[in-house]
């Protein structure tokens, strides 16, 4: 645990340095895919990002490709591959990292360099349970439940009111 880590995405594309098997978000869905990253690695300064240069994105990414074991396009498949050891440096959510920590891995979360990202409710338009579905949204975004949500994975809630019912310890982080 005492030899040099990463600390910015340049530096997780540096396999000279910092060698070891890598595993990055596939962008299967296209928003959440390495985009800003590739662009970060290749020397782009985080507030000249976009408008994206995306074939610069997709020469960055080839790059780093050889070295990378897993393109994930899920939050289960990252906790798998940490859980299983099977990449020793790797994009992911904070909350599945946070999670095998708190079971004792020996695994460590940088931020630096972190994008923020987000999930949403929608109602498609002519949903046949639209006032079911409603009244979830309403229940899933209640202060209480968002504060009891975040004891079980480590997201911040939507609701600032959650804040205010959660144990010092998960606002602190």
């Amino acid at each position: 645990m005492n030899k040099p880590r990463p600390t910015t995405w340049a530096d997780f594309w540096n396999a000279d340095k910092f060698p070891g098997v890598r595993s990055l978000v596939s962008g299967a869905y296209g928003s959440e895919g390495p985009w800003e990253e590739a662009l970060l690695a290749d020397g782009v300064a985080a507030d000249a990002l976009y408008p994206m240069d995306i074939d610069r994105v997709f020469a960055s990414l080839d790059k780093i490709k050889p070295h990378i074991r897993k393109w994930w396009s899920s939050g289960s498949e990252i906790y798998q591959i940490m859980h299983d050891k099977n990449a020793d440096i790797m994009q992911s959510y904070d909350g599945r990292a946070q999670s095998l920590i708190d079971q004792g891995a020996p695994i460590e979360i940088s931020r630096n360099q972190a994008k923020l990202t987000w999930d949403y409710f929608t109602i498609p338009k002519g949903s046949s349970n639209v006032s079911s579905a409603q009244k979830f949204i309403e229940f899933a975004t209640r202060a209480d439940r968002q504060a009891a949500f975040v004891k079980l994975i480590p997201y911040g809630p939507t609701n600032r009111n959650a804040f205010k019912l959660m144990p010092r310890s998960l606002v602190a982080s």
